[in-house]
């Protein structure tokens, strides 16, 4: 369905060999696991290490693996609804800082308020996801894919709706696109060895 795009197949790799993990009774070490994926892929197809798609997939979660347990340990000094809130308000902050200079690289571009665009939207995109998905699987069953096509168009609309109103709003925002310069290599390298450090 989604046309074997090289970030839908990280994560569909990611998650059968985590499953398959489970089923065997053996726990997945992260990083080991998306090197093991990223060396699967490129086997098949070594080209993929230009294309953009899969270069910002792999970066954002191998940078979401390497913070996000360290902000995760952080919050949990603080109460349950506390600590959902900062993790909910990381995850996006994370997965920028980790692509900006990609961004920077590729599109000479900065985008001022994505963070808080992520985190406005990320509600109502679970919600869609979620339902999304289970509509998927009740639509195989024979007699159920127009019923569940127009319940779930029925309950989604709302959903998609202020999803689009949200992005529409933040990029009518006054710089919401900053033009930038493109760094070159080694400026790339040095700011991922300082955000690794």
């Amino acid at each position: 369905m989604t046309g074997f795009s090289p970030s839908i197949l990280r994560a569909t790799l990611m998650i059968e060999f985590v499953l398959i993990g489970k089923l065997i009774d053996r726990n997945a070490n992260s990083l080991a696991l998306i090197s093991l994926v990223c060396f699967i892929m490129l086997l098949y197809n070594p080209s993929w290490v230009c294309h953009i798609g899969f270069q910002l997939s792999f970066l954002v979660t191998t940078g979401l693996i390497i913070t996000m347990p360290h902000i995760t340990q952080w919050g949990k000094k603080y109460s349950k609804p506390v600590n959902f809130l900062i993790n909910s308000a990381a995850v996006p902050l994370v997965a920028q800082i980790w692509v900006l200079p990609l961004q920077m690289f590729y599109f000479n571009t900065f985008s001022m308020y994505s963070v808080l665009a992520n985190i406005l939207v990320l509600p109502f995109i679970t919600v869609v996801s979620f339902t999304g998905f289970v509509s998927s699987i009740a639509a195989i069953f024979p007699f159920m894919p127009d019923i569940v096509i127009k319940v779930c168009d029925y309950f989604l609309y709302p959903f998609l709706i202020v999803t689009v109103k949200i992005s529409d709003f933040i990029s009518s925002l006054p710089n919401a696109n900053i033009t930038t310069i493109q760094p070159n290599i080694i400026q790339v390298l040095l700011y991922f060895t300082l955000v690794i450090m």
